[in-house]
């Protein structure tokens, strides 16, 4: 026998709703992960509207009883009390972080650069942690350029998700292929989560961008330019084009003739490169400790000040500190001792570096209000 339809009085089926009210917990718990955190909570009213958004009306109680059941499965959803108060999802240390935030200033606006890697995936279940680029979303602005990766792994996690297998083939192209893939994604939920009124444009570069001085002086042109028409470039290596062994022998060339050459596979020279390239007036490099240890792997032994009176100064408290890095934070990485470089690199060029952790927000490692490393010349 056929279902019978009804239609109300906004013409959407009996059916249609009902369909709707199934998906209720998938969509609060959607919600409460992607619009809010611990500076964010939002009200029960707020709920409702925003489940009266999706087409599903309810009632107070019902959602109540729904945040209890979605604790009961493992959820963390805290309540806050008072006038301001509500309920929000906290958010969660980065899994495998290393983020990387170039903030600018070119003609006394803030320009700000940042990368982050695989720390947009939840390391529990292995899904794209929407808290992390709806708090990072929320504090983009014009006059910043964001340094990201992670397509490779969300572009591996999505075929995985349509395939239910990985890609057993060559690892470069697979890795290629996966950052094909992955890009569109990443680029949607900078889009979904940075504010509507901000255009956002994706740079996608190699190294030899950096190398050629047209093409450097054209990435400076666009980067600015972005700044002014109220936009955030968010600049990517350009993995899926990427070809390692042509790379390879056109830096030996260079080197050869005697060129400065700039690699940029690691984001932290990348950033750096950007902020000379751009006169930045701060670089903030996010990544998954509180800064540089005196101790490696001690955070009691932080380093909060690098500082001094000229650049030379500056530059011997970085080598007295390079001294105690050991090998890199984890593979694939250069870990402290090519952070202190790159930082170094840009502390040349007049800009100030701040080394500190992802769990941070952006505004608090700027005004020194957590703990962190400050580099630069006083």
């Amino acid at each position: 026998m056929a279902p019978v339809w009804y239609v109300d009085s906004r013409g959407e089926s009996t059916m249609a709703k009902s369909e709707r009210q199934k998906l209720k917990l998938l969509i609060l718990r959607d919600y409460l992960r992607s619009h809010t955190d611990e500076q964010h909570p939002v009200s029960m009213q707020q709920i409702l509207a925003a489940l009266e958004g999706e087409g599903i009306r309810a009632e107070r109680k019902s959602v109540y009883d729904d945040l209890d059941t979605l604790r009961d499965y493992g959820m963390e959803i805290r309540k806050v009390s008072g006038k301001n108060g509500g309920y929000y999802v906290p958010e969660r240390d980065f899994a495998l972080s290393e983020l990387k935030l170039l903030v600018d200033a070119v003609q006394a606006a803030r320009f700000l650069s940042e990368k982050e890697s695989m720390a947009l995936i939840r390391k529990e279940d292995q899904d794209i942690d929407y808290n992390i680029f709806s708090r990072l979303g929320r504090e983009l602005k014009p006059g910043m350029i964001w340094v990201t990766s992670g397509a490779t792994e969300i572009g591996r996690l999505d075929y995985i998700r349509r395939t239910g297998k990985e890609l057993n083939g060559d690892p470069e192209q697979d890795k290629t292929d996966y950052a094909a893939q992955g890009q569109s994604i990443l680029m949607q939920n900078y889009r979904q989560f940075i504010a509507p009124e901000y255009g956002v444009r994706q740079l996608l570069v190699e190294h030899t961008h950096f190398n050629d001085p047209e093409k450097r002086e054209h990435i400076r042109k666009l980067l600015i330019r972005a700044a002014k028409q109220g936009t955030i470039p968010i600049v990517n290596y350009n993995d899926p084009v990427s070809d390692e062994e042509n790379r390879k022998m056109e830096l030996a060339t260079r080197r050869k003739n005697g060129d400065v050459v700039h690699e940029c596979v690691d984001n932290d020279e990348t950033a750096a490169v950007i902020a000379e390239l751009v006169k930045a007036k701060m670089l903030v490099l996010m990544t998954s400790t509180e800064g540089i240890y005196q101790v490696p792997g001690d955070p009691s032994t932080l380093v909060r000040d690098v500082t001094g009176k000229t650049i030379e100064e500056v530059e011997a408290k970085v080598r007295a500190l390079q001294q105690n890095c050991v090998g890199a934070s984890r593979a694939g990485a250069n870990g402290a001792k090519a952070k202190l470089e790159y930082a170094l690199e840009s502390v040349r060029g007049g800009t100030t570096v701040i080394i500190g952790h992802a769990r941070h927000h952006l505004s608090d490692l700027v005004q020194g209000r957590v703990p962190c490393t400050r580099i630069g010349v006083e």
